[in-house]
Protein backbone atom coordinates (compact mmCIF):
# COMPACT_ATOMS: atom_id res chain seq x y z
CA UNK A 1 0.00 0.00 0.00
CA UNK A 2 1.28 3.66 -1.24
CA UNK A 3 1.24 6.07 1.80
CA UNK A 4 -0.79 9.45 -0.01
CA UNK A 5 2.75 10.91 -0.87
CA UNK A 6 3.38 7.72 -2.86
CA UNK A 7 0.48 7.11 -4.29
CA UNK A 8 0.68 10.80 -5.67
CA UNK A 9 4.31 10.40 -7.02
CA UNK A 10 3.24 7.11 -8.50
CA UNK A 11 0.29 8.35 -10.15
CA UNK A 12 2.17 11.37 -11.75
CA UNK A 13 4.61 9.70 -12.67
CA UNK A 14 2.31 7.15 -14.77
CA UNK A 15 -0.10 10.69 -15.78
CA UNK A 16 3.93 11.67 -17.59
CA UNK A 17 4.15 7.80 -19.44
CA UNK A 18 0.88 8.07 -20.71
CA UNK A 19 1.30 11.47 -21.78
CA UNK A 20 5.01 10.20 -23.60
CA UNK A 21 3.42 7.89 -25.19
CA UNK A 22 0.67 9.44 -26.71
CA UNK A 23 3.22 12.78 -27.88
CA UNK A 24 4.56 9.33 -29.78
CA UNK A 25 1.16 7.98 -31.12
CA UNK A 26 -0.97 11.28 -31.57
CA UNK A 27 -3.86 9.44 -30.94
CA UNK A 28 -7.30 11.65 -31.48
CA UNK A 29 -9.93 11.23 -28.47
CA UNK A 30 -13.30 12.86 -29.33
CA UNK A 31 -14.14 14.43 -26.08
CA UNK A 32 -17.98 13.61 -25.70
CA UNK A 33 -17.37 9.59 -26.68
CA UNK A 34 -16.94 6.34 -24.60
CA UNK A 35 -13.23 5.20 -24.02
CA UNK A 36 -12.16 1.45 -23.50
CA UNK A 37 -9.15 1.04 -21.50
CA UNK A 38 -7.60 -2.66 -21.73
CA UNK A 39 -5.70 -3.24 -18.35
CA UNK A 40 -3.11 -6.43 -18.14
CA UNK A 41 -1.40 -6.81 -14.71
CA UNK A 42 1.42 -8.45 -14.13
CA UNK A 43 1.88 -8.94 -10.40
CA UNK A 44 4.78 -10.16 -8.87
CA UNK A 45 2.32 -12.79 -6.87
CA UNK A 46 -1.62 -13.04 -6.60
CA UNK A 47 -1.62 -11.49 -2.88
CA UNK A 48 -2.41 -7.87 -4.28
CA UNK A 49 -5.60 -6.09 -4.16
CA UNK A 50 -5.70 -4.62 -7.47
CA UNK A 51 -9.22 -2.98 -7.11
CA UNK A 52 -7.94 0.33 -5.94
CA UNK A 53 -4.97 0.09 -8.75
CA UNK A 54 -7.79 -0.41 -11.54
CA UNK A 55 -9.18 2.87 -10.29
CA UNK A 56 -5.62 4.69 -9.99
CA UNK A 57 -4.94 3.66 -13.71
CA UNK A 58 -8.14 5.05 -15.19
CA UNK A 59 -7.26 8.02 -13.19
CA UNK A 60 -4.42 8.51 -14.41
CA UNK A 61 -5.82 7.94 -17.76
CA UNK A 62 -8.29 10.42 -17.21
CA UNK A 63 -6.08 13.11 -16.62
CA UNK A 64 -3.61 12.10 -18.96
CA UNK A 65 -6.02 12.26 -22.01
CA UNK A 66 -8.60 14.79 -20.20
CA UNK A 67 -11.45 12.88 -20.60
CA UNK A 68 -13.19 11.98 -16.97
CA UNK A 69 -13.48 8.35 -16.30
CA UNK A 70 -17.38 8.32 -16.59
CA UNK A 71 -16.96 8.32 -20.18
CA UNK A 72 -14.84 4.73 -20.13
CA UNK A 73 -15.58 1.10 -20.49
CA UNK A 74 -12.87 -1.35 -19.97
CA UNK A 75 -11.06 -5.01 -19.37
CA UNK A 76 -8.87 -6.45 -16.93
CA UNK A 77 -6.84 -9.14 -16.94
CA UNK A 78 -4.51 -10.61 -14.14
CA UNK A 79 -1.32 -12.52 -14.65
CA UNK A 80 1.62 -13.52 -12.37
CA UNK A 81 4.88 -12.98 -13.39
CA UNK A 82 7.73 -13.11 -10.85
CA UNK A 83 10.31 -12.09 -13.07
CA UNK A 84 8.89 -9.32 -14.66
CA UNK A 85 5.93 -7.23 -12.55
CA UNK A 86 4.10 -4.68 -14.96
CA UNK A 87 1.49 -2.98 -16.43
CA UNK A 88 0.10 -3.06 -19.86
CA UNK A 89 -2.39 0.32 -20.54
CA UNK A 90 -4.15 0.34 -23.65
CA UNK A 91 -6.64 3.37 -24.20
CA UNK A 92 -8.88 3.76 -27.46
CA UNK A 93 -11.99 4.95 -28.42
Amino acid sequence: MFAKNDYKRAQNGLILLIKFAMAQQKPKFNPNGRIFVDLKVYRPNRRTDCSNFIKSVNDAVARAIGIDDKNYDGSYHGFTDKENPRFVIEVRQ
